[in-house]
């Protein structure tokens, strides 16, 4: 959420960065090192009403957004603080521009802030309660162990190729129970 990735050359910027912040809430939001609404550097991923786009038009909002952040927090000096209020004030930032959107929050692997995620979605939950449209997936301490060395799965920080297959399907099933039962 708040530290850049692909380390060296950290070249994907922060998801939402807020900087201090008290007791998870408030602080500054730095857009030019977010990239929350972008598509890159040079393309915005709002239309002209705010709300996220396929291609810039209007009305081409998603129905489906999966967010998979927080793993180079845990490699990074983080300020929890900081972490928390980027998390929950992206969450609401994402949830405005694509408010009919299912969002799914996905825990990374290697189980990192884990915690903080499940805090920070339950806070929201308690604060949108007619929001139906948000999922937190973990596939818990199974996955973290399937990612050891010996397993195959592993890449350095991310899965490798194998890896990415095995948890797609996971993470797919887990998405299409929540749709089915939603509905879609």
């Amino acid at each position: 959420w708040l530290h850049r990735g692909d380390n060296p050359p950290g070249d994907v910027p922060g998801y939402y960065v807020v900087s201090n912040s008290v007791n998870g809430a408030g602080g500054q939001y730095f857009d030019a090192l977010s990239r929350w609404n972008k598509i890159d550097a040079r393309h915005s991923l709002l239309d002209a009403d705010g709300r996220i786009s396929a291609y810039g038009a209007v009305g081409q909002e998603p129905s489906v957004i999966l967010v998979n952040y927080a793993t180079n927090d845990a490699i990074h000096p983080t300020n929890v603080s900081d972490l928390k209020a980027s998390m929950a004030q992206g969450l609401k930032a994402l949830r405005m521009a694509a408010p009919e959107a299912h969002l799914f929050i996905l825990v990374p692997f290697g189980q990192y802030r884990a915690a903080e995620i499940h805090a920070t979605i339950d806070a929201y939950r308690a604060e949108h309660p007619k929001d139906r449209k948000l999922s937190v997936i973990d596939l818990g301490p199974d996955a973290a162990r399937a990612l050891s060395a010996k397993n195959g799965y592993w890449g350095g920080l991310h899965p490798n190729p194998r890896g990415h297959a095995t948890f797609a399907a996971q993470v797919i099933a887990r998405m299409m129970k929540v749709l089915v039962q939603a509905g879609w």
